[in-house]
Order: structure tokens, then C-alpha cells, then sequence
């Protein structure tokens, strides 16, 4: 598969329900990797996980769970126990989230 700087190759094509909000295009992986790797992060399932872990370079996982805002407390936590980040390094834990804890309850 091709791959681009950011080491991700493109999207499959059953990655498309979880991008429900933007136009779904295999490429988004190569134009927005941070993106992708947050969406996958929060809302894949074993597929896309197995995916993100067999293709995504460490240091984009780990600067995207530092820096998303928008991953939930549990999500974070459960990566950054896997990347061995610390949890003071990761700004969705130290910055309000950019929606309330309640929205989707």
C-alpha cells in the first residue's frame, strides 16, 4: 500500500461508518492523520485499532493523544497507560474538553 510521511496508508474502505461527520475518502488518512488517528482512537473498534497499531507510527499516536482535546477522560487514560505517557503530558486531562461532559449521555 502507499504510504505517505506520515507512515498511514489509506483508509479501508470499512473505516467509512466511523467518519459519519466529513466526506469519507481513503485519502483523509494521508491529508489529516491526526484526525483519523483521533477518531479511531475514540470511536474504532478492534479492526481499526489493529489497524492504527499495525500502521501508525508511535510518535503520531503519542503527540495525538498529548494534544486532542477531544478524547474522553477514559479513552486518554487508557492510552496513555499503553504509550507510557504521563497523564500530566496529556492536555484532554489538563484542559477542559472543548464539549461538555454530558453531551452525548
Amino acid at each position: 500500500m502507499p504510504r505517505n510521511q506520515t507512515g498511514l496508508p489509506p483508509l479501508p474502505e470499512s473505516f467509512r461508518p466511523l467518519f459519519w461527520d466529513v466526506e469519507f475518502q481513503p485519502q483523509l488518512s494521508q491529508t489529516r492523520p491526526e484526525y483519523v488517528v483521533a477518531r479511531l482512537l475514540e470511536h474504532g473498534g478492534d479492526a481499526s485499532i489493529t489497524w492504527l497499531l499495525r500502521n501508525a507510527p508511535d510518535e503520531l499516536l503519542v503527540r495525538v493523544v498529548r494534544t486532542c482535546r477531544g478524547l474522553r477522560r477514559t479513552t486518554a487514560h487508557c492510552w496513555a497507560n499503553y504509550l507510557g505517557i504521563p497523564t500530566g503530558d496529556i492536555k484532554c486531562l489538563t484542559t477542559p474538553s472543548l464539549l461538555p461532559s454530558s453531551s452525548f449521555a
